[in-house]
């Protein structure tokens, strides 16, 4: 890549002002900070203590496990709002944010694993070569202070929750979302399609893949994988209170809302097999766990579910981040695999940080596998033998 493509938010030199000055230069433009960036702290760095429900010198049976155990807290650190008051690019599909003179500001990548090259990095879908045939054809929107909503992987329901709507949740909290257009792209693809949750905001469609703006507000948490912390906790009880109330429709919810006891599935799953979770399935009903697919539920069904639940078991995937809608009394057993394809071994810490910020208790099991495999079983009689500790 052209290394003077890119440049570093902190070599654009912004001033770095409290939230109640930051907020007021982003209501009220004035000639003496146009062209000026602007940074203030939104959000304090937390922990929150992790209260595993089982006991370390019986469960630490692998690398993993014993690693795992050996963290007693969850650490999350300080997050900011960025105001460039001076015209800018923004790809409104991923989030990706240029200067005037088209160098991307590289605050504003995601971290992505796998395939690094310029289309995927960028979440442009093009080659280096094009970006600037692209960005002469940028639509030119007018008249507001604009920001990115969508988070490079927002099609995906896990990273459409924590970090879109968690980033709008800020907006809301400092009162800036009276104040903010949105941006987003006229196709929505997967979970994008939650952008409804944002119907009272203001919204500006773009049809090209960038548009040029006069001014615009990003956050940092908008860019990193998942920041699991206050903000997250705030986001999840803002929509418990937005939507848990409502009476779902659907009859599969009324049949499994029933039940405090949840298996979240992934047997429609193409990465990350489990090959023998219908046996399973099968098990852990016989215990009174009613299996549930996440993704054929809507938003609205998935909170109502999740809020009357009180033991979440099932495999790492998207579907146990509802788990962040249940009570704090709520027990999460999750499921994983030793290894997966691109990672050996699996070193994933969302769901311990979810249950130690939402203050559950957090239950796991490791499943040795092949290194780079995306297939694994679980020990259905070691995971109904927990699941009945749990009861």
């Amino acid at each position: 890549m052209t290394e003077n493509l890119y440049i570093n938010l902190r070599d654009l030199d912004p001033t770095s002002v409290d939230l109640r000055t930051f907020m007021r230069i982003l209501k009220n433009p004035s000639p003496e900070n146009s062209g000026k960036i602007y940074i203030a702290r939104v959000t304090g760095g937390g922990a929150a203590y992790i209260r595993y429900g089982q006991d370390p010198v019986v469960h630490a049976s692998d690398s993993i496990s014993s690693q795992f155990f050996k963290k007693q807290a969850h650490y999350w650190g300080d997050e900011y709002v960025v105001l460039i008051n001076s015209p800018c690019f923004v790809a409104p599909a991923s989030g990706v944010v240029l200067t005037g003179e088209g160098r991307i500001i590289s605050d504003t990548i995601y971290p992505s694993s796998g395939k690094r090259d310029f289309g995927r990095t960028t979440g442009l879908n093009i080659k280096e070569r094009e970006l600037e045939s692209t960005l002469q054809k940028s639509e030119r929107a007018c008249g507001s202070v604009f920001s990115p909503i969508l988070s490079r992987w927002s099609n995906v329901y896990f990273h459409m929750l924590s970090e879109s709507i968690v980033q709008d949740a800020v907006y809301d909290r400092i009162g800036a979302t009276k104040d903010i257009c949105y941006l987003l792209p006229r196709q929505l693809n997967g979970s994008q399609s939650m952008s409804d949750v944002f119907d009272n905001r203001r919204i500006y469609e773009v049809s090209n893949r960038m548009v040029s703006v006069p001014r615009v507000v990003f956050g940092t948490l908008l860019y990193k994988h998942a920041v699991i912390g206050f903000d997250f906790r705030f986001a999840m009880e803002m929509l418990k209170l937005r939507f848990g109330s409502v009476e779902a429709e659907a009859s599969t919810t009324k049949k499994v809302v029933l039940g405090r006891k949840l298996y979240v599935s992934r047997t429609s799953a193409t990465q990350r097999r489990m090959l023998n979770e219908k046996e399973l399935i099968v098990a852990l009903e016989t215990e009174g766990i009613q299996p549930l697919e996440a993704e054929k539920l809507s938003f609205r069904e998935q909170i109502e579910l999740f809020s009357n639940a009180s033991i979440i078991v099932g495999p790492h995937g998207a579907g146990l981040v509802n788990a962040a809608f249940c009570k704090p009394s709520a027990s999460l057993y999750e499921l994983r695999p030793l290894n997966r394809s691109g990672e050996t071994p699996m070193w994933n810490e969302t769901y311990r940080k979810l249950c130690a910020t939402m203050g559950f208790s957090y239950f796991f099991d490791v499943f040795q596998n092949e290194e780079e495999s995306d297939e694994w079983e679980v020990d259905i009689n070691k995971v109904v033998s927990q699941v009945k500790s749990l009861s």
